[in-house]
């Protein structure tokens, strides 16, 4: 069929500036690049959830371009950085009504003709003797309208996220980590995030015979602040789902290096991104 045949001519190219002002590290850069659909979004399989619900991919999807300038700078243990990206063709969720029967709903994808959105991140990482925090916050923010139930819906508002990573090294290969991760409100794509997520792991290691022994103890999600809320606009529809998850959890690791020889291969996986489609 023509529209599953197609020939893509584009060029991707990618540039990039470093430069010093003082003790101010500067870095700008550009790319373009492609992002494919995966199979599972090209398959016409459909999958049935219940009476009222099927879902099937979309094989007419187009891959998605993605033009990307950033600005990295760094001053001591003190980093910014900024983007802005626009992507063309994003692929989204996108769910309709069985012409024949409206009561079924068909979950689905579909291109976005654009995508723009802004990111921007404070990262802090200095050392205080066995202490070494690393503190980041930020934003994501988009410009997104869609159709739903013949109105324009404005998904603009800004996702925010924070972390904080501590780490304590200790003589005699001893490390005490404790991780908090966070994310609030915000629009993604066109989704509404109802749900602030808070995330806390602790974690305990300590090195026997020369780093050949590591015995790991880590608790994951301490407070089970591990959920999500998303609220899906639609074309005729609003899905709202909230997930709640038992991720609280308590981890052991024992490892123990042998002499293992060294890896000879000289690649960089070029084909991750293809066995990441799969």
């Amino acid at each position: 069929m023509e529209e599953q045949s197609r020939r893509y001519d584009q060029w991707f190219p990618n540039f990039s500036f470093s430069t010093k002002l003082k003790e101010v590290n500067m870095q700008a850069s550009y790319t373009a690049k492609t992002k494919r659909p995966s199979y599972r979004q090209l398959s016409s399989n459909v999958f049935y959830g219940n009476r009222f619900l099927l879902q099937t991919g979309n094989p007419y999807l187009k891959p998605s371009v993605i033009h990307d300038v950033t600005l990295v700078s760094t001053w001591k243990f003190v980093q910014f950085m900024a983007s802005y990206k626009n992507e063309k063709d994003a692929v989204i969720y996108w769910t309709e009504q069985m012409e024949e029967n409206p009561a079924i709903s068909v979950l689905a994808y579909r291109n976005l003709e654009k995508l723009p959105n802004f990111t921007a991140f404070l990262t802090l990482s200095p050392t205080f003797g066995v202490w070494s925090p690393q503190l980041s916050g930020g934003f994501i923010k988009q410009w997104v309208t869609i159709t739903s139930s013949d109105k324009p819906v404005k998904l603009n508002k800004p996702l925010p996220i924070a972390s904080l990573n501590n780490s304590f090294r200790f003589p005699n290969e001893f490390i005490l980590t404790l991780d908090a991760n966070y994310q609030g409100k915000g629009d993604v794509q066109n989704v509404y995030l109802t749900e602030h997520r808070l995330r806390v792991n602790l974690g305990v290691t300590k090195s026997f015979y020369d780093n050949r022994l590591r015995v790991e103890l880590k608790g994951h999600d301490l407070f089970r602040g591990q959920k999500d809320g998303n609220l899906l606009y639609n074309d005729r529809m609003e899905l709202y789902q909230v997930n709640r998850y038992d991720s609280r959890e308590i981890e052991l690791t024992v490892r123990y290096n042998f002499n293992s020889a060294r890896s000879k291969y000289k690649g960089t996986g070029a084909g991750n991104t293809e066995i990441n489609r799969l």
